[in-house]
């Protein structure tokens, strides 16, 4: 038996918004603080975090949602946000919220979640949180002013994507970032 894992998650990805990562470059260019930037190709929403996980439970994980639908939806990309929420000081993520399709976008996880716990995955009971990782804050002076400037974007409206699969990820972090590959689609209602 294979004991080799793989670290994957369940995402809805969206197009590489290259004038979102723009964004976030403009604000805190002349800020003392270092950021991990997410490249806009690795942008997702995670719908579920599995960590690191065997061939098998891969295959588990493919074989139960391999009929899974749901009916394609729009989602706006509108307003930002912190992690954590409203802590200037310690602020450690700045995200992107969305609106249009966001009820949809949380009903999509809550049943992922209920397949997934009908074969005993371990579900996380934190409410889910629809949001698109901009950055991480790594150190710097300039943390709270840059957390006080992206707040000022809370209710900028910056595009809509439309959302009809979402995939099965591997996730294998680097020294420059992770690498996403996609292990398996999961296609639209018909």
């Amino acid at each position: 038996m294979d004991d080799e894992t793989k670290r994957c998650f369940l995402g809805l990805r969206i197009p590489p918004l290259v004038e979102l990562k723009e964004t976030i470059l403009t604000i805190s260019n002349p800020m003392d603080v270092k950021l991990k930037i997410v490249e806009p190709k690795n942008y997702h929403f995670t719908l579920h975090f599995f960590g690191d996980i065997t061939e098998d439970q891969i295959f588990n994980i493919k074989k139960n949602l391999e009929h899974f639908r749901f009916e394609p939806f729009e989602l706006g990309l509108f307003g930002t946000g912190l992690l954590p929420k409203k802590n200037y000081k310690r602020v450690r993520v700045l995200y992107i919220k969305t609106q249009l399709g966001s009820d949809q976008l949380i009903e999509l996880a809550q049943r992922i979640r209920i397949r997934l716990s009908d074969q005993n995955y371990a579900i996380s009971k934190k409410e889910f949180l629809p949001h698109l990782t901009i950055a991480r804050v790594k150190y710097g002076k300039d943390a709270e002013k840059l957390a006080h400037k992206w707040l000022e974007l809370e209710n900028e409206y910056f595009t809509n994507v439309s959302c009809s699969e979402f995939s099965l990820i591997k996730s294998t972090l680097t020294s420059e970032g992770p690498i996403y590959d996609d292990i398996t689609l999961f296609p639209k209602k018909i």
